[in-house]
């Protein structure tokens, strides 16, 4: 079986505090209706403490990672008190979590669609060097919104804030680069204050018909991405490494394994909290078997995932497969995904052909 973490010291949580969003992505499975409901948000540190019991009964945990988002924990129109109860939600998780010792690090990370234009109680909120992860839709065509994001990107860049821009490869997104010659990319990457650029794998959601692009889409655009030579794209420099090394420098596929939290409730299974289509046009005939960590069963959501994606991809007998990082497996279990030539094969097919 694939290893399934890269790094089995790391534990990383992702909080989604409600849904109520300033945006609407085409590519988002959110109803943007959920607003913040203290009650429920008051359960959430227990609810880490007791998956990082869990966790560290199989391995030696000596980080922890907690990840805030929304919807938008940033957009002007939230109320200043919002911040308040960030504040108390984050210290009553570090104060829980700091009563484990072999725990040597506790790290607040947040992710913004970075369109707010009220920075200073922002920066205010945040502790020196968070990082900030910017997920970036170009598809958003108003020049208020891109110069939104580069006055953003460049308030926390100043403020010693790690920004990584994070782009969903949607259709119309990869289109969107391909038609102005990946320029866009460019700039964001010749940011000083871009620490890195993170495509993510669209999920399918409802929609996905227009949205969901082939693998032959992908792989060319990776390919594209290669060629022009845009730095501090980390699935790039991840394939760059392993096919360099001839050693696993990372799954692509590590954030799905990790505990998600939404409504209250925790779950590994990225289809129950990245999707709104039905669970069965991923999971098939392993439906019955799929067990949520907060059920009684030993969990295998992932090892499932992992199974159904190597057999559907073909993995097992291509020669990458020791130290490939693989693709998002929720993606390629889609029953609707048609598999075509692997993107990460086209990328390697690349890389041998340009060798010096």
């Amino acid at each position: 079986m694939v290893e399934l973490y890269k790094d089995n010291k790391y534990l990383e949580f992702t909080v989604s505090l409600f849904t109520r969003c300033n945006r609407r992505c085409g590519y988002c499975w959110q109803d943007h209706t959920k607003d913040l409901n203290p009650l429920q948000l008051a359960s959430i540190p227990q609810k880490i403490v007791d998956t990082y019991v869990k966790e560290s009964l199989e391995r030696e945990i000596d980080t922890v990672g907690v990840r805030l988002w929304g919807g938008e924990l940033f957009s002007d129109d939230i109320p200043d008190k919002y911040f308040d109860i960030y504040r108390k939600l984050r210290t009553d998780i570090r104060e829980k979590l700091s009563l484990f010792k072999g725990i040597k690090k506790i790290q607040f990370l947040y992710t913004t669609n970075g369109d707010f234009t009220k920075c200073i109680r922002v920066l205010d909120f945040l502790e020196p060097g968070d990082p900030i992860a910017i997920s970036y839709n170009p598809i958003w065509s108003s020049s208020h919104y891109k110069m939104t994001f580069w006055r953003v990107l460049n308030w926390f860049g100043r403020a010693g804030h790690p920004v990584t821009v994070g782009i969903v490869l949607t259709k119309d997104i990869m289109k969107y680069f391909n038609v102005l010659e990946y320029y866009p990319l460019v700039n964001i990457a010749s940011s000083p204050y871009v620490s890195s650029i993170v495509f993510n794998n669209y999920i399918p959601s409802i929609g996905w018909e227009n949205l969901m692009p082939t693998d032959e889409e992908i792989g060319d655009f990776l390919v594209d991405c290669m060629k022009h030579n845009i730095p501090k794209i980390s699935n790039l420099e991840m394939i760059k490494k392993s096919f360099e090394t001839k050693q696993c420098a990372g799954r692509e596929c590590e954030c799905k394994f990790l505990p998600n939290i939404m409504d209250g409730k925790v779950s590994k299974d990225c289809v129950r909290c990245f999707s709104n289509l039905p669970p069965e046009m991923f999971y098939e005939d392993f439906l019955d078997d799929v067990q949520d960590i907060s059920g009684c069963k030993q969990e295998n959501v992932s090892e499932i995932k992992a199974l159904k994606g190597i057999t559907k991809r073909g993995c097992d007998t291509c020669e990458h497969v020791e130290y490939c990082p693989m693709l998002c497996w929720t993606s390629v279990i889609f029953d609707k995904h048609e598999m075509g030539e692997c993107p990460l094969k086209k990328c390697y097919k690349y890389l041998e052909a340009t060798k010096l």
